[in-house]
């Protein structure tokens, strides 16, 4: 009889692994066309990120990196889709392609969820900080050397400059 529990053992592991296979063959209609609508959603999201920068451009403000690095990255999400969407029309669709293509594009679904979630945490426009060109003090050292000296004196209590 001990011989069986290791035999059961590889009989489940096995099962699993088919029924993994087998669901992603089953759903993936399904995944494809969640993936699609969840491209949309973002495709939406990142339209609306883009009207509000160029708002906020002609207003003076800046975007952030944050927001340069988020549309980047939802432009390579969907060019990463468009190759999935052309490998399903172009090749003759069997068991292993749909179960390949279901799992990228279960994938997909969860990057495009984790770009939607982290849009909210994204500062959309800063106000550009203006630098001043500084010019070296001439003639102000003894001025300096005064006040560091009254600072550096206990008996002085105010110093005006």
């Amino acid at each position: 009889m001990d011989f069986l529990t290791p035999l059961m053992s590889i009989v489940d592991k096995s099962f699993v692994l088919v029924a993994r296979k087998i669901g992603h063959v089953v759903h993936f209609k399904h995944r494809v066309q969640g993936m699609l609508f969840k491209l949309e959603e973002l495709k939406g999201i990142r339209d609306d990120l883009k009207r509000e920068v160029d708002r906020a451009e002609l207003e003076g403000l800046e975007s952030t990196e944050q927001v340069q690095r988020w549309l980047q990255q939802v432009d390579e999400a969907e060019s990463e889709i468009a190759l999935i969407l052309h490998s399903l029309c172009s090749w003759k669709v069997g068991c292993c392609v749909k179960c390949k293509l279901s799992k990228k594009a279960l994938d997909k679904v969860e990057k495009i969820n984790e770009l939607i979630t982290r849009k909210a945490s994204v500062d959309v426009c800063v106000v550009p900080i203006d630098t001043l060109p500084t010019k070296p003090t001439v003639g102000l050292t003894a001025v300096l050397r005064m006040a560091l000296k009254g600072i550096a004196d206990d008996e002085i209590g105010i110093i005006g400059i």
